[in-house]
């Protein structure tokens, strides 16, 4: 092997094509999906004694099922990264005036203040309820144990992932869904309900709308459809 046949390399200032993404690869979930989701969650779980006397009436809150439920609607309301969340903490949530609103630390360790969805502040307290989780220091969305108690530790990307798995496949959704999905799944959503590109890429935090107009599957959508309208053969 002939080496150093010539001094610099010819090629060395050469540059190839860019590589630009037009639409996101993110799964994204159309709105009924979401809903379906939401509403496939059990919130009640039957207890020992309803067992013991075999079933009836006897049910106690399901604090894992009120939990998922919260933290997956946090996500897809909000546009809130799946880290965010995680790390938010009971003193995290508060009231201004009749409206609650959530303080979250993105990317960078950013501040941002984000309003609340009515469903899902109705979601977060049913499980601040179930839970009692009161101290402000102590984690907003922890792990249980066997016994469905609070653990005092936060749930992990890892933990977040197997709820999301498990509800998926529990609903009927592809098991391919990650964590990331509910962020993706409300930006589109919000876009294709009218909600500006501008609102979108505040509420989520990005820096560059470019980013934003990933999730927006408005055109993909138009697509589609002309192609069920156009071709037929």
């Amino acid at each position: 092997m002939i080496k150093q046949a010539v001094p610099d390399n010819p090629a060395l200032f050469v540059e190839g094509p860019k590589f630009s993404r037009q639409i996101g690869i993110t799964p994204i979930l159309e709105a009924e999906q979401m809903r379906h989701l939401l509403n496939s969650i059990a919130i009640t779980r039957e207890t020992k004694a309803a067992r013991k006397h075999g079933g009836g009436a006897s049910t106690g809150a399901d604090v894992k099922g009120l939990r998922d439920r919260a933290i997956i609607a946090i996500m897809a309301y909000t546009f809130a990264r799946v880290s965010a969340v995680l790390k938010l903490k009971r003193g995290n949530y508060s009231l201004q005036g009749k409206r609650a609103r959530l303080r979250l630390f993105e990317k960078g360790n950013k501040e941002k203040l984000v309003w609340l969805h009515h469903e899902a502040e109705q979601y977060l307290d049913a499980h601040l309820d179930a839970a009692a989780v009161r101290d402000s220091g102590a984690a907003l969305f922890q792990t249980l144990d066997k016994n469905h108690r609070l653990t005092g530790l936060p749930l992990s990307r890892r933990d977040m992932l197997r709820v999301v798995k498990g509800r998926c496949v529990a609903a009927g959704l592809p098991e391919t869904i990650c964590n990331h999905m509910f962020r993706g799944t409300g930006i589109s959503v919000f876009l294709q309900n009218g909600g500006s590109l501008e609102a979108a890429q505040d509420m989520a935090n990005h820096t560059d709308p470019r980013t934003t107009k990933l999730y927006d599957r408005r055109e993909d959508l138009a697509t589609m459809s002309e192609i069920e309208r156009r071709i037929a053969f």
